[in-house]
């Protein structure tokens, strides 16, 4: 059991981060192309494909935690 608690612990604070790095990427995301700044779009997106790996890597984390 204190080997779940740990786990859940883990998954939430990987989950805010995630969060946080979501909203921030969506802020640079907007604030480049309001300046019309392609080089820091370009960086945003490539950001942005990189959350979304860690999403893609931290659901299937909450996928597997929940099956066992």
């Amino acid at each position: 059991m204190k080997g779940k608690i740990k786990m859940n612990d883990l998954l939430i604070k990987e989950t805010e981060n995630l969060y946080a790095d979501i909203d921030c990427c969506i802020e640079n995301i907007i604030t480049s192309r309001l300046r019309k700044d392609e080089n820091l779009e370009k960086m945003a997106l490539f950001n942005m494909e990189t959350i979304m790996v860690r999403t893609l890597q931290h659901l299937q984390c909450i996928l597997d935690s929940e099956k066992e």
